[in-house]
């Protein structure tokens, strides 16, 4: 497990995890210090992210992202990260294969304890109904991905952490499918399980994937 202090060794592991995702995104930005996570605290518009009521793990805005020099958890840059890979199925190049299989997994998380949680969490009424459904599946949806990411990374604590994270990385490209090699007619059948695979195979494919249109 990370250790619980929040010290070098958890802020090295942290990084190494950035820097593995960032080959995905190798275009944006990924703010750590607590100056700039300050900064963007002010900014409106930012949503919190909270747990259990008090920390506010990271951020992503814009196309950028902050990652709290507090977090203690390697799923907090997986879920950041996760939110600029909804953006890029939502992204018109990532074509009607791309649109289907975001609609999908908006779909298969409804009923799901963390669609629950987030609702909890984001959810925003106006006149006793539900404004911004999305926002809330999509923050699920991360969450979801980023939870399994954290747990495939922490069964390797007890190694090297960098060398864990090349493990991890061999067996993910190795035996979870990404969206390139998806077959359009295959999204229908996906599972909730499968869908997050997908999405860990493209965030630590290695190669990069473009959210930016024109």
């Amino acid at each position: 497990q990370l250790k619980e202090e929040g010290g070098k060794d958890t802020q090295r592991d942290i990084d190494t995890m950035v820097s593995k995702l960032k080959k995905v995104f190798p275009n944006v930005d990924v703010a750590t210090t607590q100056e700039a996570f300050d900064s963007v605290l002010k900014e409106e518009g930012v949503r919190e992210k909270k747990v259990g009521g008090q920390t506010i793990l990271g951020i992503t805005k814009d196309g950028k992202v902050w990652i709290n020099p507090d977090a203690k958890s390697l799923g907090t840059p997986i879920h950041e990260f996760g939110h600029l890979w909804t953006d890029f199925l939502r992204n018109e190049k990532s074509g009607t294969k791309g649109t289907k299989l975001l609609n999908k997994g908006m779909k298969l998380i409804e009923g799901t304890q963390e669609y629950a949680q987030a609702l909890k969490k984001y959810g925003e009424y106006r006149d006793g109904k539900l404004i911004n459904e999305d926002l809330v599946k999509e923050e699920a949806l991360v969450e979801m991905i980023a939870t399994k990411g954290e747990s495939i990374a922490n069964k390797g604590k007890r190694k090297a952490f960098k060398k864990w994270m090349d493990d991890m990385y061999r067996y993910i490209k190795k035996y979870f499918k990404t969206t390139k090699e998806l077959q359009e007619s295959e999204i229908d059948a996906l599972t909730l399980d499968e869908f997050k695979e997908l999405a860990l195979a493209d965030l630590f494919s290695g190669k990069p994937l473009d959210t930016k249109t024109g």
